[in-house]
C-alpha cells in the first residue's frame, strides 16, 4: 500500500510539473500576443507600402482591403464556432466527430470533397435544426417566448429540409432541344443484323486454379486447372494489413495470381477466333466475370472462343481501408493488361499440346480484346506490352509475347491511371473501338476519345478506328451484374439514374456494335465498317437514340490534324498553307474534355455575323498544282460544338445559354480547282452539328463542380463524287483549295479535327 502511494504522489507531481510547463503564465500570454499584433501590424504596413502606395491605384487599394477583411470574417466565423463548440453537449460533439468524416468520405466520389462536406454540413444543420426545434415546440413545458423561438427555428429547419430532399430525390431533366428533334434517318445496311445468334450450338466450361476458395466453378467443378502467376512487379501493395487481409480472403498473395476464365465456345472443330473480355473495379467479393454471359453466349454462337477473364482479387474492397493512408493496391491497370496476356500464354501452351481437351480449338492468328472499365484501359495496355521485350517500369521483367492481337474494345474506359514511364500509352496499327454513355455517373467523361486519339496508323494493311457516345447509357448496364448504380452501396442512391435508357437497350447497342467489330476485324467483314462511320446504317438494329460516331483509317491523306507544331498557317500535309477571314476566334488547342485536356490538338473556331460585314471563312491551300483525287475519294473530318468554352468577346453568353431554335450548325464546303472553277456542298447534306450533350448524373448536381458537357467529335464524310455532281467541270485531279465557309448560321463556336481525304 506505502509503495502504491509513493507511486501515485510521484505520479501527480510529474502531472502538475508537466502541466506547469506546458501551460504559459498570463504574462506570457500577454507578450506572446503583443508579438503576434506587431508582427501583423509590421507585415499588413510593409505590404501596402511597397504593393499599393508604389504605384497607387483604387482598384488595388480595394482588392487589399477585400484581402484584409475576408481573413477577418473567418476569424470571427471560427471564434464563434469556437464559442458555439463551448457550448456544445461533448455527446453531441463526439456524435459529429465520428459521423462527419465517415460520411464525407464515403460520398467524396460523388460530389468531391467539397461538395460532401457542404452537403453533410447543410444537411446536419437542417435536421437538427427541425428535429431539435421540434421537441421543444411539442414536449411543452416551455415559456410562451421559447414555443415563438422554437417555432421559427422549427420552420427554417422543415424548410433547409425541404429543399435538400427535393433535390436529391426528384430528378432532373437536362434540356437537349437538338436530340428532342433528331429522328435517327433509317439507312440500315442490306445486311444481317449482327446482334443475332448464329448458328452454332454454345458449350460452356472454366479453366483456373481448382482451388478457389468462393466459387466451385474455379475449386472442385473447374473444368481445366491452370497454374498461378507471379505479379509482384506489376500489383503494388498487396503488402502490411492490406494485403494479409486480401490473402485471408483470396487464400493466395500477388505472388501466386490465378489465371481463371469462363469459356462460352461453338461446339466444332475449329479452330475459332479467340476473344478475351476482361471487367473492371468493382467490390471484389462481389464477382464481375459473370456479367457478360451475354455477349458469350452471342458470340460464341457466331463461330468464336469468347472468355471472361477473372481479376477480381485486384478490385477494390473495403478491406483496403484496414491501410488508412495507402488505401487499395495501387494503380494496377499494368497489372490488368499483363494477366490478358499470360492467359492468352496459357491458350498458346494449349494450342500446342495434343493432350488438351482445347487443343486446335483457338486460332491464334486471330485474336481481340475487350475490356470494360479499368478493364477498358487495360486492354489497350496489353496491345502495347505486346509488342514489348520488357516490361517498361522494370526491365527486369522480361516479355515473350508477340500475339496476333487484331483488334480492341474499349467499353467506358479509364485512360490514364497507369502511364508507361509516365507516358500516355501507346497503340499502333491496329483496330480500335470505344463506347460511352453520357449518363456514366463512374468514368464522367469520355476518356476513352484519349486512347483513340493517340491510336496510329503506320503499316500497309488497313486499320481503323471508331468511337461512339450514347445519350443516357451508363457505366454498369454493359455488365448484367453491374446495373444501373454506378456507385455501390450507399453512395448510389446519390446518382440520378430516372432518365437512363433500360439495360437492355444498352446491350443491344454493345451486341450489335461489338460484334460488327468482330467481324470486321477477325473474319474481314468490311461491308459492317459504315455502322461505325454512322449509326444511321444500323438504324433498324438499334434502339431509337441519339448516338455520336466518330471515325479515323489507315486510308486517310491528312490535310490537317493540327498536331504537328504551332503553326496556325501550316497543314499536316507539306505545302499546305491555312487562311482565315472574318473569324471571331481562331486557334490550335487541346480538346477540353469534362476531366482533363485530351490527347489531340483540335482548331477552335468561331464566327458571328454581327460582328463582320462578310461571312467567316477558313481555307486550306494546297499549292500551285493541287492534289491529284478522283470520284473515288471522300473529304472527310472531325467536328464538335465547342460550346461554352472560351466563347469570344463578341458573343453574348447569356443568348448560348438558351435554348437553341434552331436544329444546329450548318456551313458550306467548298472545292476549287486550280483553274477556279468551284463546287458547295452544305455540312447537313451529311449531318448538322449539333450543341453537346448536356447531363447530370448525380442528384444535387450545383455540389458538383465538374462541367455538365463536353466536346465529343463527330465524323462527317462527303464522296468527291457528290461535289462533281454540283460542278461537273470541277478538276478533281487539280484541287487546289478546301474551304469552310460560315454562312448558314448566324454564330457558331466548333471544334475541327483530323481534316483529310480518304478512299472507298
Amino acid at each position: 500500500m506505502q509503495t502504491h502511494a509513493f507511486l501515485k504522489k510521484w505520479f501527480l507531481v510529474i502531472v502538475n510539473w508537466t502541466r506547469e510547463l506546458i501551460t504559459p503564465s498570463q504574462l506570457a500570454w500577454k507578450w506572446a500576443t503583443n508579438t503576434i499584433i506587431t508582427f501583423g501590424l509590421v507585415f499588413i504596413l510593409a505590404e501596402f507600402y511597397s504593393e499599393i502606395l508604389h504605384p497607387y491605384s483604387s482598384s488595388k487599394l480595394l482588392g487589399f482591403l477585400v484581402n484584409l477583411i475576408l481573413p477577418m470574417l473567418m476569424g470571427v466565423g471560427f471564434y464563434f464556432g469556437l464559442h458555439l463548440i463551448k457550448r456544445t453537449p461533448k455527446n453531441t460533439i463526439w456524435a459529429i466527430i465520428l459521423l462527419v468524416p465517415f460520411s464525407v468520405g464515403v460520398l467524396d466520389g460523388i460530389w468531391g470533397g467539397k461538395g460532401s462536406v457542404v452537403f453533410i454540413g447543410t444537411s446536419l444543420f437542417a435536421l437538427t435544426l427541425t428535429v431539435g426545434s421540434g421537441a421543444v415546440l411539442f414536449k411543452g413545458g416551455f415559456k410562451f417566448t421559447d414555443r415563438k423561438k422554437a417555432f421559427s427555428f422549427f420552420l427554417i429547419g422543415l424548410l433547409c429540409s425541404s429543399i435538400i430532399f427535393y433535390n436529391l430525390f426528384g430528378a432532373q431533366d437536362y434540356p437537349n432541344p437538338n436530340i428532342k428533334t433528331y429522328q435517327l434517318a433509317d439507312m440500315t445496311l442490306p445486311l444481317s443484323d449482327p446482334s443475332l445468334p448464329g448458328t452454332f450450338k454454345v458449350k460452356n466450361l472454366t479453366y483456373g486454379s481448382g482451388t478457389d476458395l468462393h466459387r466451385l466453378e474455379y475449386g472442385k467443378d473447374v473444368d481445366i486447372k491452370t497454374t498461378s502467376v507471379n505479379g509482384n512487379h506489376l500489383v503494388d501493395r498487396w503488402s502490411g494489413p492490406v494485403g494479409w487481409a486480401r490473402t485471408l480472403f483470396w487464400g493466395f498473395d500477388d505472388k501466386t495470381l490465378p489465371r481463371q476464365g469462363r469459356v462460352w465456345m461453338p461446339e466444332g472443330d475449329g479452330p475459332f477466333p479467340l476473344i478475351l473480355i476482361v471487367h473492371g473495379n468493382h467490390g471484389m467479393e462481389d464477382f464481375s466475370d459473370p456479367g457478360y454471359a451475354y455477349l458469350g453466349e452471342l458470340l460464341a454462337s457466331r463461330g468464336n472462343i469468347f472468355v471472361s477473364v477473372d481479376e477480381n482479387f485486384i478490385n477494390s474492397s473495403w478491406a483496403d481501408v484496414i491501410h488508412p493512408f495507402k488505401r487499395g493496391i495501387g494503380r494496377e491497370n499494368d497489372a490488368r493488361g499483363w494477366m490478358l496476356l499470360e492467359h492468352l500464354s496459357l491458350w498458346r501452351d494449349w494450342m500446342a499440346d495434343e493432350s488438351s481437351p482445347l487443343y486446335g480449338k483457338a486460332d491464334m492468328e486471330r485474336i481481340a480484346l475487350m475490356g470494360h472499365s479499368r478493364g477498358g484501359e487495360a486492354v489497350g495496355i496489353a496491345a502495347a506490352f505486346n509488342e514489348l521485350s520488357h516490361y517498361p517500369d522494370d526491365a527486369t521483367l522480361a516479355f515473350d509475347y508477340g500475339f496476333s492481337i487484331k483488334g480492341v474494345i474499349a467499353i467506358a474506359p479509364v485512360d490514364g491511371q497507369y502511364r508507361p514511364r509516365n507516358r500516355p500509352t501507346p497503340l499502333n496499327d491496329i483496330n480500335y473501338f470505344t463506347i460511352h454513355g453520357s449518363g456514366d455517373g463512374d468514368v464522367d467523361s469520355f476518356a476513352g476519345s484519349a486512347q483513340y486519339a493517340r491510336n496510329a496508323f503506320s503499316g500497309n494493311n488497313y486499320r481503323f478506328k471508331s468511337s461512339l457516345y450514347i445519350h443516357e447509357a451508363n457505366h454498369g448496364q454493359f455488365n448484367t451484374g453491374w446495373g444501373r448504380n454506378d456507385f455501390g452501396g450507399f453512395s448510389g442512391w446519390f446518382l440520378d439514374t430516372k432518365n437512363l435508357i433500360s439495360g437492355e437497350n444498352q446491350r443491344q447497342v454493345a451486341r450489335v456494335y461489338f460484334s460488327a467489330f468482330l467481324e470486321v476485324t477477325l473474319n474481314n467483314r468490311i461491308e459492317y465498317l459504315p455502322i461505325f462511320k454512322d449509326a444511321r446504317y444500323a438504324k433498324s438494329w438499334l434502339p431509337n437514340n441519339y448516338y455520336i460516331n466518330n471515325f479515323n483509317d489507315s486510308n486517310e491523306v491528312v490535310l490537317a490534324n493540327f498536331d504537328e507544331d504551332i503553326k496556325a498557317s501550316t497543314g499536316t500535309l507539306d505545302g499546305t498553307i491555312i487562311s482565315a477571314k472574318n473569324l471571331s476566334q481562331w486557334k490550335e488547342r487541346w480538346i477540353k474534355m469534362i476531366y482533363d485536356d485530351n490527347d489531340t490538338q483540335v482548331l477552335k473556331l468561331a464566327w458571328n455575323k454581327k460582328a463582320h460585314k462578310e461571312f467567316a471563312s477558313y481555307e486550306l491551300n494546297f499549292g500551285a498544282a493541287g492534289l491529284s483525287l478522283n470520284e473515288n475519294n471522300i473529304l472527310t473530318f472531325a467536328a464538335s460544338h465547342a460550346g461554352n468554352d472560351t466563347l469570344p468577346k463578341d458573343f453574348d453568353k447569356r443568348d448560348e445559354d438558351k435554348d437553341d431554335k434552331s436544329l444546329g450548325l450548318d456551313w458550306s464546303i467548298i472545292l476549287t480547282d486550280v483553274n477556279g472553277k468551284e463546287a458547295s456542298v452544305q455540312l447537313s447534306q451529311d449531318h448538322l452539328l449539333f450543341k453537346q450533350i448536356k447531363t447530370q448524373t448525380r442528384r444535387l448536381s450545383f455540389l458538383f463542380y465538374l462541367p455538365d458537357s463536353e466536346a465529343i467529335m463527330r465524323h462527317f464524310s462527303y464522296p468527291l463524287a457528290k461535289f462533281k455532281e454540283v460542278t461537273p467541270a470541277l478538276d478533281l485531279a487539280q484541287l487546289q483549295t478546301l474551304r469552310f465557309k460560315f454562312d448558314k448560321s448566324d454564330k457558331g463556336a466548333i471544334y475541327l479535327d483530323d481534316i483529310g481525304f480518304s478512299k472507298k
